[in-house]
């Protein structure tokens, strides 16, 4: 066996699609040979039992004494939902002066706790996933004083397709990109989840960069979670909105589905945290009796809540840019074999979803969605996706393909 240092900030009991990337690595790593170390942060509580080790930082501190409201949350949503405190002028200067994300302040604290588990440890292989990029920049540190090899793994590009577009400044975004360079050129190998994304970090180092998908963990759908065949056609959205990127937004579902009224026989159900503007914005279709909201659940009842779609719906938000990025739920909605309406810009999940014929991917345009819903509600679709074609995308073959990447960087 191998040891791997995996260093995780987004890792539970944080929710997030980046959480399940590094869960999967933790899982199926040791199947091919690497056995795995994470080092993730003590802000938003711990796993019981937990094996990982946790690095403490400001936030931590921070909300325990100015918003205590978010010790009240389950553990799986405290990540995810903005208390009052959250909208602080103290928070929104954090996330606008700390460069390169609000987590940067983590790092002499994760410092330390690296060098304790390299020292206690037979590390063989550095791996650090980001977003929160500022996990790249402990990377780098590790390699400048330990020499280890180390694999640099992007969820999402940096400066091409940036997680705020709100807070870029011409200053900021310089001195970002030379951050990004700085880890690109310094990584043993960079690894990223889609072709768009290798072409975008490609462009910065002459290192190959190695597609490695998200995907989904195989399961058995939930007990008694078979949709009745009867009543309205049911569009379930997993996930969140706003929290997860300012400019994403259900409006034009909302919308969409406000235009039709009661033309034709659908109910929307929107699955997760909303904030106090998207509630107001869904509240009109969930009084008139067509729409669902059921608040933060765990990634059960939200799973359980897919089960019992007949349309699955991804919301993500427009871009100037080519999107780079695929939302972690699409692997999971492909796998279900269920069809698929996709408000996405041009991209990676408007490619991934029409090359695997599973659903119909539209504009953020009211109109277009109203169409599609229609299609979809009546049947008239033409759609017939095939859950078999999404296998491809079973976590433990992601793992195997990082297996390979640990095994050549430590060769060379």
């Amino acid at each position: 066996m191998t040891d791997v240092l995996l260093v995780a900030y987004h890792y539970p009991p944080i929710s997030s699609a980046g959480t399940q990337r590094a869960v999967s690595f933790l899982k199926h790593l040791p199947q091919h040979g690497y056995r795995v170390h994470v080092l993730t942060t003590n802000a938003f509580g711990q796993e019981s039992p937990d094996t990982a080790y946790r690095a403490s930082e400001l936030v931590g501190g921070y909300r325990a004494i100015f918003n205590p409201a978010a010790r009240d949350l389950l553990p799986h949503i405290r990540s995810r939902t903005r208390t009052g405190s959250a909208r602080s002028l103290l928070s929104r200067l954090g996330r606008r002066l700390l460069i390169p994300d609000a987590q940067v302040g983590w790092l002499p604290s994760a410092y330390r706790v690296a060098r304790h588990i390299l020292n206690s440890q037979p590390i063989g292989v550095v791996l650090t996933t980001g977003p929160p990029f500022s996990s790249h920049l402990l990377g780098l540190a590790l390699r400048k004083t330990e020499n280890l090899p180390w694999v640099a793994d992007f969820r999402d590009t940096w400066t091409h397709d940036p997680l705020d577009e709100s807070i870029t400044s011409p200053l900021r975004s310089s001195v970002e990109s030379w951050m990004e360079r700085l880890v690109l050129e310094g990584a043993t190998r960079v690894t990223c989840v889609t072709d768009i994304a290798a072409g975008v970090l490609g462009t910065h180092t002459q290192k190959p960069v190695s597609v490695i998908p998200n995907g989904y963990e195989a399961r058995s759908p939930a007990t008694g979670a078979r949709r009745e065949k009867s009543g309205p056609v049911r569009f379930v959205h997993t996930g969140s909105f706003s929290t997860s990127h300012p400019r994403r937004s259900p409006e034009s579902l909302v919308r969409a589905a406000q235009m039709l009224g009661d033309e034709v026989d659908f109910e929307l159900v929107f699955v997760g945290p909303l904030d106090e503007n998207e509630i107001a914005m869904i509240q009109p279709l969930v009084d008139s009796g067509r729409a669902i909201v059921t608040g933060a659940v765990s990634s059960d009842e939200a799973l359980g809540w897919q089960d019992r779609a007949d349309v699955l719906v991804v919301v993500d938000h427009p871009r100037d840019v080519l999107a780079s990025n695929v939302p972690g739920k699409v692997y999971e909605y492909g796998a279900s074999g269920k069809p698929i309406l996709a408000i996405v810009p041009p991209g990676a999940t408007d490619r991934l979803i029409t090359e695997m014929e599973a659903g119909i991917c539209v504009r953020h345009d009211p109109k277009e969605i109203a169409v599609a819903i229609t299609a979809m509600a009546n049947g008239t679709s033409g759609l017939s996706p095939d859950k078999r074609k999404w296998q491809q995308f079973d976590r433990g073959k992601s793992a195997e393909k990082m297996a390979r990447v640990l095994s050549e960087v430590m060769e060379n």
